[in-house]
Order: C-alpha cells, then sequence, then structure tokens
C-alpha cells in the first residue's frame, strides 16, 4: 500500500504542490564486482516525459504518478516521507527494497 507520510504532506502544501512523480533509478556502484543498486527518486509535478506511461493514484489529496511498469510489494506499506539533512528538505521513498525484489 502506498502511504503519504502527515510531515510529507504539509510540506508539499507549503510549497504549493499537488502531485509528485516517482521514478525508478539504477546507480552503478564500483566495488570488488560491479554492481548496482535501485532506489525511487521522488520528484515534484507531474511527469514532463511521456505521460501516458505513468499510472495515477491519489493519496491524501495528493496525485502520485509512477510508471505503470513498476509492480508495488504487497506484502508491506510504501510510505513517502519528508526528509530533512542539514535543513534541505526533500522527499525519499521508504519500505520498497526491504528484503525484497521490485518488478521493472
Amino acid at each position: 500500500m502506498l502511504k503519504i507520510s502527515p510531515e510529507a504532506k504539509a510540506w508539499l502544501e507549503k510549497k504549493g504542490q499537488s502531485a509528485i512523480t516517482l521514478v525508478r533509478q539504477v546507480a552503478k556502484v564500483n566495488t570488488c564486482c560491479c554492481s548496482t543498486i535501485s532506489y525511487m527518486d521522488a520528484v515534484l509535478g507531474k511527469p514532463q516525459k511521456d505521460p501516458a506511461e505513468y499510472h495515477k493514484e491519489t493519496i491524501d489529496g495528493i496525485d502520485v504518478y509512477f510508471q505503470q511498469k513498476i509492480k508495488f510489494p504487497e506484502d508491506r506499506d510504501i510510505t513517502i516521507e519528508l526528509s530533512n539533512t542539514l535543513g534541505l528538505k526533500s522527499l525519499k521513498v521508504t519500505g520498497m527494497f526491504q528484503g525484497g525484489a521490485i518488478t521493472a
């Protein structure tokens, strides 16, 4: 189940945003063996490229767009939370990759 934390919702409302887009990202990690790390990036606003390729779900009055090929795990909650690092606020997605795979 996809959820938005109260802090994230309040921050979006303060910024005058009513939509976010979740995009799957893959980062290459150069260690002893080449590997990758998958994560979800939360971008303010509607999708800019190929909007037909995104699914929209409205959660607590916020439109959340994500690529149609992404299947969220049904056995746990996926939460959009507010992150605050050194006073810089942004959104983060938690619960996506804990002990399970993403299908995309």
